[in-house]
């Protein structure tokens, strides 16, 4: 049995020799070693190997109960990103996946920190209990090899029992010097996170002044634009308005010229008229004559009716002579004869003679009575052409004369269709009253 335990403290103590040269071999400031199996989350810095699993199982509880939920929260995200480990801490349970020691940053050392005091204490009050059941179990092998014929062995044992516990101290001690440095680092870490957020503050102080004053300048530069904006339509307001009042007062001056105009051809007109006026009071005494005369043409009026009845009466007697032989003429000339008749008694014309010059030119000899006086004139057809000769005898029409006007006493050529008009207005003439 004494064998068996040598050979078992002889592995463990080349383990902890072979872990005490990789520390000693690589500097403080460098990522410890990893070996491929998976380890614990504190035997990955402690390096504590195989020597006790008791303790190891005893730690791994104790930092499980005594996981700072404050810190974890805190040092999972720095400047906002959340920390490989910590991400590989959520996703497993008791082991690391293999990863580059390089990635292994401060904020690693910062979430394995505070797991390390109470595992310290642990450790000592348990290295304490060792050290005097180490005591208690030498004097117990000394009491005992005193009896036992086998006092070699049992020194021997003892003597790598003392062994083991140097060992472990020193391994104890090691961890303590590292749990030093990597608070020392701890603080300095928390002294550059404290610095750099105070940086960060000041920086977002200064970011928020200056976004201030932008958006200040931004409002009184929209301010600015603001008010150019509406002085450039006062201006256009204006401006219009300016040329509304010129496109006004240029018409105006137009109006203005256009009735400077037609005052002159006024002022004409009423020279025209004072002339006028002028000419009619030196015709006065002609005039005053004239009306002298009227009761002399009147007379002749009386007299003249006196005779347009008595031919009246003439034609009438003709007319019944011309129907006591109807025998001597056709159904269709008295039908014509007749209406002529009609004609002749309503319009106050006769037609003295007819004479066809051509299919298309036809003249007609007719007397218009009335009123005033007999008219006697010539009426020529041409197709749709109608020509009037008046046919004026200045013995017969003197009475006549006197109160013809001028367009009847001169030829006129007038269409077919203005027949009735010319007719209309030498009737109206000839029936027209004084008083009219």
């Amino acid at each position: 049995m004494a064998r068996k335990s040598r050979k078992k403290i002889q592995v463990v103590t080349e383990e902890n020799q072979s872990s005490e040269q990789n520390r000693s071999e690589s500097p403080l400031n460098s990522p410890p070693t990893r070996t491929n199996k998976p380890v614990t989350r504190l035997s990955t810095r402690l390096s504590l190997g195989r020597a006790d699993n008791n303790i190891e199982t005893i730690e791994e509880n104790s930092t499980r109960k005594n996981f700072p939920k404050k810190n974890t929260r805190k040092n999972q995200t720095v400047n906002g990103e959340t920390s490989h480990i910590s991400k590989k801490l959520k996703t497993t349970t008791n082991t690391f996946e293999e990863v580059d020691e390089s990635k292994l940053n401060e904020t690693d050392i910062d979430y394995i920190v505070p797991r390390f005091p109470s595992i310290q204490s642990k450790l000592k009050s348990r290295n304490r209990k060792a050290s005097q059941d180490d005591v208690l179990n030498q004097d117990n092998v000394l009491s005992q090899n005193n009896n036992d014929p086998n006092q070699e062995n049992n020194q021997s044992q003892s003597d790598e029992n003392l062994l083991n516990i140097t060992n472990v101290t020193e391994k104890l001690e090691e961890t303590n010097r590292i749990l030093e440095q990597v608070r020392t680092k701890q603080k300095l870490i928390e002294s550059n996170y404290n610095t750099e957020s105070a940086k960060r503050e000041q920086s977002f102080k200064e970011f928020k002044q200056f976004s201030e004053e932008n958006f200040q300048n931004y409002e009184r530069r929209f301010s600015q634009l603001q008010n150019n904006q509406k002085r450039e339509e006062e201006n256009k307001f204006k401006t219009k308005q300016i040329y509304n009042l010129e496109h006004d007062l240029q018409n105006e001056k137009e109006t203005r010229h256009n009735l400077e105009k037609d005052l002159q051809k006024e002022k004409e007109k009423s020279k025209k008229l004072i002339n006028q006026l002028q000419q009619l009071k030196q015709e006065m005494p002609q005039i005053e004559n004239s009306i002298n005369s009227i009761g002399d043409l009147k007379q002749t009026i009386k007299r003249l009716e006196f005779e347009l009845r008595q031919e009246n009466e003439n034609n009438k007697k003709l007319k019944r002579e011309l129907d006591k032989i109807p025998t001597q003429l056709d159904t269709k000339q008295l039908e014509i004869l007749s209406q002529l008749n009609l004609y002749q008694d309503l319009s106050n014309l006769l037609i003295q003679n007819v004479k066809i010059v051509s299919q298309v030119e036809k003249s007609f000899t007719c007397i218009l009575n009335g009123r005033n006086g007999s008219l006697v004139f010539k009426l020529t057809f041409n197709g749709d052409e109608y020509l009037y000769e008046p046919c004026i005898n200045q013995e017969r029409d003197a009475e006549l004369l006197k109160i013809l006007p001028d367009y009847l006493r001169e030829e006129i050529s007038f269409k077919k269709d203005n027949s009735d008009l010319f007719f209309w207005r030498a009737l109206n003439f000839l029936q027209k009253r004084e008083s009219d």
